[in-house]
């Protein structure tokens, strides 16, 4: 089909038999989402203003004006009542504006008016036909349907017309992710993740913590992307999942976190492996474990009674030496982990030794009472400045 019109106009007919009904034009009035519509009556403005103008929708009252104007809340500033003709403006329309609005006069004198029209709202889809660079992108449908197309040019009679099936994508809304609520423990249970939405969806996608989401041996997906299997679960399936779904004309992301209880896993004691006596020393055991695990101590195989995840000695003796034990427990999976570390006693080097008066040095903070004095060693005959060791305090004077 070839056009030799240099401007040409679309004409997309509908035929919908459906009226307004005294005072309102024949209907349905439609709108697109976030648009604005205009109930306009084929009232004149009277030589007295109306006594009362009332509009509601679906049988509830949005909006009467007399003295003063009373708005049902939620059309607050989205509605303009023109009081001369009793016209009504709708803003910001979404896809619950969609049904029947009533309009009732009172005038000064004279019998009641009425009228009733319907409002059609539709998402803004979008429609692409082109034929020798002629491009048209308009529509106002939300439904797949067939279309009647004549095309014209200015100052010439009808130049062709044809019909086309036309998928229109609705706006997508309510995006949300589902999952059985269930209690999920690492290579015990498996689940799933349902991604819905409203309107035309065209794609899914699923990302996990940022990252894109992608089959596995414990994970896969439904043909069309709409739901995630994981069978069975473990710590690496611990997270947050997204899921975005999309068409031409618009998408939106929904978010859930799966909690998998695992572990404990990976413990291990933080803190050194020999120190000098009298020195205070910090033991810390760590694991990876949902929940938090609880811990507990021994030494040399005797109970501590420590249970928090941190073991310290303020003053290191002989008996504090010897094999501590962690032991981290999960009481969901109740899984249990244990670690040992083997702290021994050291001599003081010279670096160390360092003679206090009264008082302890503590992290470095030397205070101007302290009296530190530099050791000679008999190799090198040369001075020494003490190291202070964070993790140390330093012994009384009378134990060195």
């Amino acid at each position: 089909m070839t056009f030799y019109c240099t401007c040409c106009y679309l004409l997309v007919a509908v035929i919908c038999m459906c009226a307004g009904e005294g005072i309102l034009p024949p209907g349905p009035l439609s709108g697109a989402v976030a648009g604005a519509v205009k109930f306009t009556t084929t009232l004149r403005p009277p030589q007295n203003p109306f006594l009362s103008v009332s509009w509601s929708f679906k049988g509830v009252n949005i909006i009467t004006s007399t003295s003063v104007n009373v708005t049902e809340p939620g059309h607050v500033n989205r509605i303009s009542l023109d009081r001369a003709t009793g016209s009504l403006e709708l803003r910001n329309l979404v896809l619950e504006d969609s049904g029947e609005y009533t309009v009732i006069i009172i005038p000064d004198a004279g019998l009641q008016k009425q009228g009733k029209i319907t409002l059609d709202i539709w998402n803004k889809p979008i429609l692409s036909v082109s034929e020798n660079n002629f491009t048209i992108l308009k529509a106002t449908y939300s439904v797949c349907q067939e279309v009647n197309l004549h095309l014209f040019s200015p100052g010439t009679q009808h130049v062709d017309s044809f019909s086309v099936a036309v998928i229109f994508n609705s706006l997508i809304s309510k995006a949300t992710i589902r999952s059985p609520e269930t209690i999920l423990i690492e290579d015990r249970s498996s689940t799933n993740l349902t991604c819905e939405a409203s309107g035309s969806i065209r794609t899914r996608v699923w990302t996990k913590d940022g990252q894109p989401l992608r089959p596995s041996d414990r994970v896969s997906f439904s043909i069309s992307n709409k739901t995630v299997f994981i069978k069975p679960v473990d710590s690496t399936n611990h997270g947050t999942y997204q899921c975005r779904v999309s068409n031409p004309v618009s998408s939106m992301t929904a978010a859930y976190h799966l909690t998998v209880n695992f572990g404990p896993h990976n413990i291990s004691i933080i803190g050194p492996s020999a120190a000098p006596p009298g020195y205070r020393v910090t033991l810390l055991c760590t694991a990876a474990s949902v929940p938090p695990a609880n811990f507990s101590w021994t030494l040399n195989g005797n109970e501590t009674h420590v249970n928090t995840s941190s073991y310290i000695i303020e003053r290191l003796e002989a008996e504090d030496t010897g094999n501590y034990t962690c032991t981290a427990r999960n009481m969901v999976t109740m899984m249990e982990n244990s670690t040992v570390l083997n702290l021994k006693g050291k001599k003081k080097n010279s670096a160390e030794m360092l003679f206090c008066t009264g008082a302890k040095i503590i992290q470095g903070a030397v205070p101007s009472s302290y009296l530190i004095t530099s050791l000679i060693t008999e190799e090198r005959k040369k001075s020494i400045t003490p190291k202070l060791r964070p993790i140390y305090h330093c012994p009384n004077y009378s134990s060195i």
